[in-house]
């Protein structure tokens, strides 16, 4: 889930008023606040500075394309005049919170994610880094719930399941949080009920992708070769997420004329 209106481009040649730094200012300083969370986390809770573990696997880079295509296709979110996406980012994080290092996936997370936002999506640098500090500290509130529900490989039922769904789910929960932080902050035209809304939503997704998450890691744990038929599904699925993006987008379309 992430921001995707505030600190909108004015028009070219227009002169930059205090009315349109505050809201950029506002959205920077939420901005260093959750980077902030995020490695304080990382180094604090997880330590994952301690013992650095930079032998990127096969592991890393499967999560980083798997979070490249689950940005790459998104779900749009209205909410009044702000406009926000929801992916299945929680599906990959909670699949690599089981096979990939701790101390690496922060950083699959954020060059599979930010390539999409730069290359794909083309955001503003403010958008770009509020993304960024936000997945910095999701994926660090997510593995550490996720450790702290013991959650491992071979370990059975309570290992597996609990974990996997919990952190998704957490993950889901900070994102639009934060999303909703952004919007009461920046533009001031928050609605309780929307914002209730909205954190529905991401919380429903983060169920279904935490469940989906599941059957991914138990095939996984039973069988390396399962992972060329689960990405055939998975393609199917994004596949129809995206037209049924598209469906929606005409759907609304219509209602406004």
């Amino acid at each position: 889930e992430r921001q995707e209106s505030a600190c909108a481009p004015r028009p070219k040649g227009a002169p930059v008023t205090d009315s349109m730094r505050r809201p950029a200012q506002l959205a920077g300083l939420l901005l260093v606040v959750m980077l902030g969370a995020g490695l304080w986390m990382d180094a604090s809770v997880l330590h994952l500075f301690d013992h650095p573990d930079l032998g990127l696997g096969v592991a890393f880079v499967l999560a980083a394309v798997a979070f490249a295509l689950g940005e790459a296709v998104v779900l749009h979110v209205e909410l009044g005049k702000n406009a926000h996406t929801v992916s299945l980012a929680e599906l990959t994080l909670a699949v690599s919170l089981f096979f990939v290092p701790t101390a690496q996936l922060p950083l699959a997370r954020l060059i599979g994610g930010g390539a999409v936002l730069v290359l794909v999506r083309r955001q503003r640098p403010l958008k770009v880094g509020f993304n960024l500090a936000l997945w910095v500290l999701d994926v660090a509130v997510a593995t550490a719930v996720f450790q702290a529900l013991g959650g491992a490989l071979h370990t059975g039922f309570r290992g597996l399941v609990l974990p996997a769904v919990v952190a998704a789910v957490t993950s889901a929960v900070v994102d639009s949080l934060a999303v909703n932080a952004v919007i009461a902050l920046t533009s001031h035209e928050l609605e309780p009920l929307r914002a209730l809304r909205f954190v529905e939503t991401c919380v429903l997704n983060a169920l279904a992708c935490g469940t989906g998450a599941i059957v991914c890691v138990a095939a996984l744990a039973y069988s390396p070769w399962l992972l060329a038929p689960m990405t055939l599904v998975i393609g199917l699925f994004l596949f129809g997420f995206h037209h049924f993006t598209v469906l929606r987008a005409q759907h609304t379309n219509v209602k406004v004329l």
